[in-house]
């Protein structure tokens, strides 16, 4: 196996970090317009229910002070967001590059594991290339799909925010782009392959 259990187990706590970022990340774009849109129109925070709600149960005199109030709570909102996703960065990269070590030594014992006829024809230089570089490959990958996989999440609450606003003119916008990216996709699916056939062959 490529992992142990315990790097599952990281993986998975990642996993799950990268859903809660998503969330955050969610929230911080849609939480600025309701502020804006609240200050430049003061009265609204009357008329609106929901803010209503907020600003009989603190009890504001003004809406000012619930302006005030909404400012302080945004600014610490944001706080917590860059504080959080520095954290869960820290995380994910030392996890990756973490796994280099371990990747690295399993990759050279399968070298050290081959027959001796076939061992020494290997060129030194050429095993420690690729020693390295594939190590360092797939600590790589592991760190981008977790990042890939915390911006599928934050694009599908998005989505399902916008198919609640305009579901309309969200499926159309979503056929546009995704014959964009079909197109894209099938221009880099050859090129991927090519490289994969060519990392492949180096290790053969």
């Amino acid at each position: 196996a490529i992992m142990t259990r315990k790097d599952k187990i990281n993986l998975l706590i990642l996993l799950f970090m990268s859903i809660f970022l998503s969330i955050i990340e969610t929230l911080g774009i849609t939480a600025i317009m309701p502020f804006i849109t609240l200050a430049s129109d003061p009265s609204k925070i009357i008329s609106n229910e929901y803010s209503k709600v907020v600003y009989d149960l603190f009890g504001f005199s003004t809406t000012t002070n619930f302006m005030i109030f909404f400012g302080f709570i945004l600014i610490g909102f944001y706080i917590f967001r860059a504080i959080y996703s520095i954290f869960y960065n820290y995380l994910l990269n030392k996890f990756a590059f973490g796994r280099f070590h371990t990747f690295a030594y399993r990759l050279f014992r399968n070298y050290t594991n081959l027959p001796y006829k076939r061992f020494v024809k290997k060129n030194s230089a050429d095993m420690v290339k690729t020693i390295v570089s594939e190590a360092s490959n797939l600590s790589q990958y592991i760190q981008n799909l977790l990042m890939m996989l915390s911006e599928i999440f934050t694009i599908l609450f998005l989505y399902l925010l916008l198919l609640l606003v305009n579901w309309k003119m969200t499926l159309v916008l979503t056929v546009f782009l995704g014959i964009k990216v079909f197109f894209l996709v099938y221009s880099l699916k050859n090129k991927i392959k090519k490289q994969g056939q060519k990392r492949a062959s180096m290790q053969s």
